[in-house]
């Protein structure tokens, strides 16, 4: 009798150990971390999310995955999004009763018809479409080299307001300019012999021409832009305005090479990722205005928009290895600086 109880008492102590070690391996969640919290992307689009829990080893380690509106955005049980159409969605992942989320916007590309760019009669390719901008896909001036010419593989440098632009220097051109001192008449811009030349302004307001005209590349508002005779684009492209210049500046990559060029991807209102819709801009160093010295071709790009903010010059889409800016990158109207086309 006294063997039994002692079998017994020895019984419960291990039932009752063993009941205590397993409620402590019951680990519960305490968060679960989303890879992305926000993402804007476009329609069509495969993405794919991950899920973090913490701590690491809870005891719940399964997850599901869900939209609130399907309509716009679906999600798999790998969390794999695919976007359907525009409008807002939020995803949640759930696991051990603890929620995370990321709320995806789309929004739909423009549904106008994307055309080839053309300089010369040769086409370098269909537009780029970013939500509502259809952006060329090589700077204006574009040529490529050849085993007969170094072309103009950044495009070429505009002063602001010229129906013409020049190479950055022969190193890296086919051509450099014939510097000439300015200023001169407006109507001189758009000369054919003066092509190739590149008028220095070294007195304020540092303008190539005199006297000043806000109106050479649009002659229509910021909203309404309508494209005029000293527009360096070719036929069915123009001159980007401010404000699509400023919302394409909303996401970019890193300072980064592709090809032999160094530069920046920009995305616009899209989140920056490596199949996003995206636009590459060269940094094809600028000339100053007032002596005409090429340089920064390689560390830093600037863009022109089609309308002058001031007396002086322009704010301009500029950027360098380690910055962006749209809102502090000015320059005379003299300077030499690249041009993106949109389409009409």
């Amino acid at each position: 009798m006294k063997t039994r109880v002692l079998y017994l008492f020895a019984a419960l102590i291990i039932f009752a150990s063993c009941t205590k070690e397993e409620g402590e391996d019951i680990i519960p969640v305490e968060k679960v971390t989303v890879s992305k919290t926000n993402l804007t992307l476009t329609t069509r689009f495969l993405y794919a999310l991950t899920a973090k829990i913490t701590p690491r080893d809870a005891t719940d380690q399964s997850i599901v995955w869900s939209s609130d509106n399907a309509s716009v955005v679906t999600v798999d049980q790998s969390g794999v999004l695919t976007t359907l159409s525009s409008g807002t969605a939020v995803i949640t992942v759930e696991a051990g009763g603890v929620t995370g989320t990321c709320t995806i916007k789309v929004i739909a590309p423009t549904t106008r018809e994307v055309k080839d760019y053309e300089e010369g009669g040769i086409s370098y390719g269909k537009g780029i479409v970013i939500g509502d901008v259809i952006w060329a896909p090589v700077n204006c001036g574009y040529e490529p080299a050849t085993s007969d010419s170094k072309g103009y593989p950044y495009g070429k440098l505009y002063q602001w307001g010229r129906k013409y632009g020049q190479g950055y220097s022969k190193i890296y051109d086919a051509s450099g300019p014939e510097i000439v001192e300015g200023p001169i008449s407006a109507i001189n811009g758009k000369k054919d012999i003066y092509s190739n030349t590149f008028f220095t302004a070294s007195e304020y307001p540092h303008d190539w021409t005199s006297p000043q005209k806000d109106d050479l590349w649009n002659s229509g508002t910021e909203d309404n832009p309508v494209k005029t005779e000293y527009d360096p684009c070719p036929e069915g492209w123009r001159v980007p305005t401010y404000a699509e210049l400023d919302r394409l500046n909303n996401s970019y990559s890193s300072f980064i090479t592709v090809g032999d060029q160094k530069g920046r991807y920009f995305c616009g209102d899209y989140t920056y990722l490596d199949n996003a819709p995206q636009v590459f801009f060269p940094a094809a160093g600028c000339r100053w205005g007032d002596r005409g010295d090429a340089l920064h071709r390689g560390t830093a790009g600037s863009y022109w928009p089609s309308r002058p903010d001031s007396y002086y010059g322009a704010y301009v889409l500029s950027f360098g290895r380690d910055v962006v800016d749209m809102g502090n990158g000015f320059h005379f109207r003299a300077t030499g600086s690249s041009v993106r086309c949109v389409q009409e």
